[in-house]
């Protein structure tokens, strides 16, 4: 079926549960964000000297303060684009699954507790080698690293040896921890799985019930995470509608077109016009 953007706004107004499925167009570039903050613009060419395992904590570090300051150019755009879609969604029973891994989905309005992020988060870590594939929360190591840097540069030297103890090590085993992301060397489920629960929990109570799922920007990385499954809903429950957003493949499998419809349009324009009508 075809929907017009005024007749997708009354499917999300006239659902009873709306699953928002987030793709790679909400991401962002981590050089692209941290190129704002004068503390890396001061210290790039030191921390470009280190090793990229070690350096790179301290570039999430920056990353980190920057996706929370509120001040970011990038990610605020990001963030606005999303609050605006909550807005017009606030009220709904929603759940929001993303396969974004900078968790810019965080940093709006949408309810934390119901969101979930298979393919990990530069919010966790684990040991490098897989101890026990146990997964840590990384915002504290975000902190005082950014922490020491704004020292670093108060004093306007950037002191390497002395950074090297806030990079973290596995208590267990001492080799260096990484993010918990899908396609790191040890990639721990762990990280999701609790969430995962709760999503599958409320998945199983919108059958035989009016559901939107929107689809926002998800292209074929990673399709077993929304886009399969996302048809696969909208074939099994007669009452659900998917509404396919995405500027290059918002193709339409045939077993699914009665009750989907592809919008040819970036997110941005299609929220965007959807706040218009």
């Amino acid at each position: 079926m075809k929907l017009s953007i005024s007749e997708c706004k009354e499917k999300l107004k006239s659902a009873e549960m709306i699953l928002v499925g987030v793709g790679k167009e909400f991401e962002v570039q981590l050089d692209d964000v941290i190129k704002y903050n004068e503390i890396y613009k001061k210290f790039k060419d030191d921390i470009d000297s280190m090793p990229a395992d070690e350096g790179g904590w301290l570039e999430y570090a920056i990353f980190y303060h920057e996706l929370v300051s509120g001040k970011n150019p990038i990610v605020e755009e990001k963030v606005e684009l999303l609050n605006k879609l909550y807005e017009m969604l606030e009220g709904k029973n929603i759940f929001v699954i993303s396969i974004c891994n900078h968790d810019i989905i965080r940093q709006s309005r949408f309810n934390k507790e119901k969101m979930v992020s298979p393919c990990g988060t530069t919010l966790k870590m684990e040991c490098n080698v897989g101890c026990k594939k146990d997964v840590y929360n990384a915002i504290e190591i975000y902190e005082k690293i950014y922490k020491r840097l704004e020292l670093f540069y108060k004093d306007e030297i950037f002191d390497k040896q002395y950074i090297m103890q806030f990079i973290p090590i596995c208590e267990k085993c001492e080799s260096l921890m990484e993010l918990n992301l899908l396609g790191s060397v040890s990639y721990s489920e762990e990280g999701y799985l609790d969430r995962w629960e709760y999503y599958q929990q409320w998945l199983a109570g919108s059958i035989n019930r009016q559901i939107v799922l929107l689809e926002l920007g998800v292209d074929f990385n990673t399709p077993t995470v929304i886009r399969f499954p996302f048809e696969k809903i909208n074939m099994i429950n007669t009452k659900s509608t998917l509404i396919r957003v995405n500027e290059k493949f918002s193709m339409l499998t045939p077993e699914i077109v009665e009750r989907a419809t592809s919008v040819s349009k970036s997110s941005k324009n299609f929220i965007e016009e959807l706040e218009q009508v």
